[in-house]
């Protein structure tokens, strides 16, 4: 198998990867929907480096464990939960799998959640999910969500750093309907 190989730069924003071709454009396609989203933009113009020190990175502002905790139930092991109040409205399938992957993170310290978890979370949260992979698919794309593992039950999913502060959003907006 011949190995493709891509390395782009459009302004500040650079790409590169290697690997089959079909994945490498893949993940062409999840960093140009993430440029394009960019709220800052992309600055195609060449400056000069900067000469101030760079700035500490910060955080996304940690949500209230009680009022994040308000939109989960939990088993009584302790070792999964599901949405007390699952999203409504378009993409409310992938934005309950967004919440419940960052309730795994926040509440269950988890930071991987198996397929079949999930599966089990999504439907106690009263979602028919037949493939936690295809639903995944499109925040795969976009870059929120990182497939690890095996194919089947024995894959995971974790959030990316951009698919955290996505999950927040969800969140916030979620409560502040309650």
């Amino acid at each position: 198998m011949e190995t493709y190989k891509l390395r782009i730069k459009i302004g500040n924003a650079e790409f590169e990867a290697e690997g089959p071709e079909q994945t490498v454009k893949e993940q062409f396609e999840a960093f140009k929907l993430l440029v394009e989203s960019s709220p800052r933009g992309v600055n195609t113009t060449a400056k000069q480096p900067s000469t101030e020190p760079l700035q500490a990175y910060e955080p996304l502002e940690a949500m209230d464990s009680e009022d994040l905790r308000r939109l989960y139930l939990f088993s009584k092991s302790g070792d999964s939960l599901s949405l007390a109040f699952p999203p409504q409205g378009k993409d409310r399938q992938q934005q309950a799998l967004l919440l419940i992957l960052y309730g795994f993170k926040m509440l269950l310290g988890q930071d991987d959640a198996s397929v079949g978890a999930l599966k089990d979370s999504l439907e106690q949260s009263g979602f028919v999910v037949e493939r936690v992979d295809r639903l995944a698919f499109p925040l795969t794309k976009a870059g929120l969500v990182w497939k690890g593992g095996k194919k089947g039950r024995g894959g995971k999913y974790r959030l990316t750093n951009l698919g955290v502060s996505q999950a927040q959003s969800v969140a916030k907006e979620l409560l502040g309907s309650l």
